[in-house]
């Protein structure tokens, strides 16, 4: 994607300087340093508990990660595929708005309606 290394699904997802830039705004976003994982797989287990300790904050981080990894695949195919390209930015808004659809549906966001997941994460998971 970033044309500089092959591409290997660590370096795409953690290590490719579009990955690096969009996972040093889910740091900043989650209000944390966060040293980057070696592996993919250590990425999805590890908790951060910047968002906060509680079932939402717990909920969203997962799903934030997930959805960061399907925006940069996605971005990669674009790149790819159609010769586009969107902006860092651009693919961490639609990641975060990606994460709040899936943790809305998690029984931990029971009752909290979409909207206000999406307008206000960090005051619903109470941080």
């Amino acid at each position: 994607m970033c044309k500089e290394e092959g591409e290997t699904l660590v370096h795409l997802m953690l290590h490719c300087k579009v990955a690096r830039a969009l996972w040093q705004k889910v740091s900043t976003e989650a209000g944390c340093l966060w040293a980057f994982s070696a592996n993919c797989r250590s990425m999805m287990i590890e908790e951060i508990v910047g968002l906060g300790s509680n079932k939402m904050a717990k909920a969203l981080w997962k799903c934030l990660v997930l959805a960061v990894q399907w925006n940069i695949w996605i971005e990669r195919n674009l790149r790819i595929f159609e010769e586009k390209e969107m902006g860092v930015d651009d693919i961490f808004e639609k990641a975060k708005f990606l994460a709040s659809l899936w943790a809305s549906t998690d029984n931990a966001f029971k009752n909290i309606p979409f909207s206000l997941i999406v307008l206000n994460r960090k005051d619903v998971i109470g941080n």
